[in-house]
């Protein structure tokens, strides 16, 4: 009996050792990271969401001492730079700077060569630039309310445009038009300035663009804005009431961004990674810029908030597809 008791004590003090001994690995890991540069993979041509990926990264590099270099892998709506992520080594070097489309691609495809909610390890939700619901101001309209009466009273007779079928502004329309269930037309464009454009110039009757793309031509007297898709009002534009304060149902839609790393990352890396980036945030010139950029900046959020949030964004648009029918990305 007594041999049987200090073989389960030897046993006990050797789990804890082994635990002990992986704490300090652990840590010694965290120690020494990064040792070298970082990879951060962004899966599209510069000049979208690179500005706001390249305000945090420059942060990042100058608070750990290693430089975190933008690497573009442009194609494919971004799949092809995301599933490189999901194929690379899980140490913490390479890191994938995603936005709505991750979650909507996902939705959309079944056939995708990762699983967003398998391969990756979130790691931090950096923002959203929110939605704004815009005339033409030939419209006789001048508040969210009273365009979901006049679309209603016109059911199937207004146009409006998008980036193209399946993009951000396409299925933020969608989601408006079934919470109200409305009938509009799609006018897809090649991207955001001809669509823009078509609106101004009385092609379409509204669009759904987002802020940042919408803010040069605010008060200019060719569209009307008539509410932002988000909890509070913008300091971009203040004077523009979100939607619910129109006293409707309210839509918080927009372009989100935040950092992802392979699954298998440790996790005491994506907890350090986390709270860097974080704090990256709420330092004055980071926070200022992305302000400057629409960007609605996450308070202290988690790995595990930004892993249900992504859940959620995949079921909300998979629960879409199946209302609407609408199923691929033309």
């Amino acid at each position: 009996m007594r041999g049987r008791l200090k073989g389960g004590a030897y046993g006990c003090l050797l789990l804890l050792w082994i635990f002990a001994f992986g704490a300090t690995q652990a840590e010694e890991g965290i120690k020494n990271y990064p040792a070298k540069a970082v990879k951060v993979v962004i899966g599209y041509p510069p000049g979208g969401s690179d500005a706001t990926a390249r305000l945090v990264t420059q942060r990042l590099s100058e608070k750990l001492g290693q430089p975190f270099v933008i690497d573009y892998r442009p194609g494919a709506a971004a799949t092809l730079g995301t599933d490189w992520v999901a194929k690379s080594p899980a140490d913490g070097y390479t890191l994938l700077f995603a936005s709505g489309t991750f979650t909507i691609s996902s939705a959309m495809n079944a056939k995708l060569p990762y699983d967003i909610l398998k391969d990756f390890a979130p790691i931090a939700f950096v923002g959203v630039v929110p939605m704004v619901l815009s005339t033409h101001p030939s419209l006789p309209v001048h508040s969210v309310k009273e365009f979901i009466a006049f679309a209603r009273a016109r059911p199937g007779q207004l146009d409006y445009s998008t980036t193209g079928a399946g993009g951000g502004y396409h299925l933020s329309t969608l989601v408006f038009a079934s919470q109200h269930g409305l009938k509009f037309n799609h006018v897809p464009y090649k991207g955001s300035s001809p669509a823009l454009i078509a609106l101004m110039g009385g092609e379409v009757h509204f669009m759904l663009p987002n802020l940042v793309t919408l803010l040069p031509y605010l008060g200019s007297g060719r569209l009307r804005a008539l509410g932002i898709a988000s909890e509070s009002r913008s300091t971009l534009a203040p004077q523009l009431p979100t939607i619910a304060e129109s006293g409707v149902m309210p839509l918080r839609e927009g372009t989100w961004y935040g950092f992802l790393a392979p699954s298998a990352t440790p996790r005491a890396v994506v907890n350090f990674l986390n709270q860097e980036i974080m704090q990256a945030l709420q330092t004055r010139e980071v926070h200022e810029n992305l302000t400057k950029l629409g960007v609605f900046i996450a308070s202290q959020d988690s790995p595990e908030n930004f892993s249900a949030f992504i859940r959620a964004d995949k079921q909300k648009w998979q629960r879409l597809m199946k209302l609407t029918g609408f199923s691929s990305i033309e």
